[in-house]
């Protein structure tokens, strides 16, 4: 990698938060209320077991977030359609940002 330098997790999930929205979750109520956008659940299958999950929310585990949002690949669910909003969420909040 010429000319760059690796970035640590820290500094990955500072990066993150600076652009993205954590919401509360009155305001992730409101819009599932509101009917447009998708729910991802990023938790792996035996959190969800243990920990329960929201009706209606899409289950991709973190490791598949790209490929399943990719139009080009064959992988894609059209659920992520591009004009939803989408609201990821985990069990702590790391893997959503």
């Amino acid at each position: 990698m010429s000319g760059s330098r690796l970035k640590s997790i820290r500094q990955m999930v500072t990066e993150a938060r600076e652009r993205i929205k954590s919401l509360s979750v009155e305001e992730v109520a409101s819009e599932i209320k509101g009917g447009d956008a998708l729910l991802v659940d990023l938790r792996e299958d035996d959190e969800r077991f243990l920990e329960g999950t929201i009706p209606g929310s899409l289950h991709v585990p973190r490791g598949m977030i790209e490929l399943s949002a990719d139009p080009t690949s064959p992988l894609y669910r059209r659920e992520f359609d591009p004009k939803r909003r989408v609201i990821v969420y985990c069990s702590s909040g790391s893997r959503s940002l």
